[in-house]
C-alpha cells in the first residue's frame, strides 16, 4: 500500500474532493484524520473508512477559526502519533455575482475559508509534519485562479492567493516538507450548486460541454493526483490542472 503508516489530515472530509481522498488514502493504509464542518457527514466518512478495515477518526472544525485548528492537529498528533499528509480541501464557493452586489462580509467570509483556513491548517501542522522529515502539504486551489468567469473575483482571488501562498510555502518548508497545488476544474461535488444557480441535470449537460474533453472531473480524479504527488519525492511547488482541458479551451467543437 503506497501510503502505509502515514496519517493525513484532510478539511472538508464530509463529502466531495475531501471524502474521496479521505477513503483512497485509507485504502492505500494511511490512518486518516477527517475533519469538516458537518458533523455528521464527516463521521459517515469515517464509518465508510472503518467499514472497509482502514482507520480513521472525525474531527468537527472551523478552518476559519484558530482554536479549532489549533484542536485539530493536536487530536491528530495525539490520537496517531505524527502527521505526514495536511490536504487542505474545504472551500467555500461564489455565485456569479456582480462585484456591486457582493457584500464586503461575504468577501470576508470567503478569504477566511479559502485563504485563512489553509494557512492555520500549515502553522499548526508544520512542526509535526516536519518531524517525519518527508511531509506533504497538498492545497486545493482552482482553475478559476489562472481563467476566471465572470462575477467570481471574490473565489478566484481566494484560490489565486492559495497558488501564490504553496509556492512561498514550499521553499520556506523545503526540505522536510513538499507542498503542492491541485487545480480542479467543473468537479461532480456538492459545491458545484454554490456556483450555478439552479444547476440541474440540464447545466450538468451544457457544463462538460464547454470542455475539450466533454467531461466532469469527478472526485476520485482528483483523489488520485493527491496521491500521485504524496508519493513521488521530487515534486515540489508545482500546480497541477485536473480540469478536463478547460485551461486550454473551451469545448462545443
Amino acid at each position: 500500500m503506497l501510503l502505509q503508516d502515514k496519517v493525513a489530515v484532510i478539511t472538508g472530509a464530509g463529502s466531495g474532493m475531501a471524502k474521496a481522498s479521505a477513503l483512497l488514502f485509507a485504502k492505500e493504509g494511511a490512518s486518516v484524520v477527517a475533519a469538516d464542518m458537518n458533523e455528521a457527514a464527516v463521521k459517515a466518512t469515517v464509518a465508510e473508512i472503518e467499514s472497509a478495515g482502514g482507520k480513521a477518526t472525525a474531527a468537527r472544525v472551523d478552518v476559519a477559526d484558530e482554536e479549532s485548528v489549533k484542536a485539530l492537529m493536536a487530536l491528530a498528533a495525539k490520537t496517531y502519533g505524527k502527521i505526514n499528509i495536511l490536504f487542505n480541501v474545504a472551500g467555500r464557493p461564489q455565485f456569479s455575482t456582480p462585484i456591486q452586489e457582493v457584500a464586503s462580509e461575504e468577501f470576508r467570509n470567503i478569504l477566511n475559508v479559502n485563504v485563512m483556513g489553509p494557512w492555520l491548517c500549515a502553522k499548526y501542522a508544520i512542526d509535526e509534519l516536519k518531524k517525519t522529515g518527508d511531509g506533504i502539504i497538498l492545497n486545493i486551489s482552482s482553475v478559476a485562479s489562472l481563467r476566471p468567469r465572470s462575477g467570481t473575483c471574490c473565489y478566484s482571488s481566494s484560490k489565486g492567493a492559495i497558488n501564490t501562498m504553496s509556492r512561498a510555502l514550499a521553499v520556506e518548508f523545503a526540505p522536510e516538507v513538499r507542498v503542492n497545488t491541485i487545480m480542479p476544474g467543473p468537479t461532480d461535488t456538492p459545491m458545484m450548486k454554490g456556483f450555478i444557480p439552479g444547476f440541474d441535470a440540464e447545466k450538468y449537460k451544457g457544463v462538460e460541454a464547454g470542455t475539450p474533453l466533454g467531461k466532469f472531473v469527478q472526485p476520485e480524479d482528483v483523489a488520485y493526483t493527491a496521491l500521485f504527488l504524496c508519493t513521488n519525492p521530487k515534486i515540489t511547488g508545482a500546480e497541477i490542472r485536473v480540469d478536463s482541458g478547460l485551461f486550454v479551451g473551451r469545448g462545443d467543437k
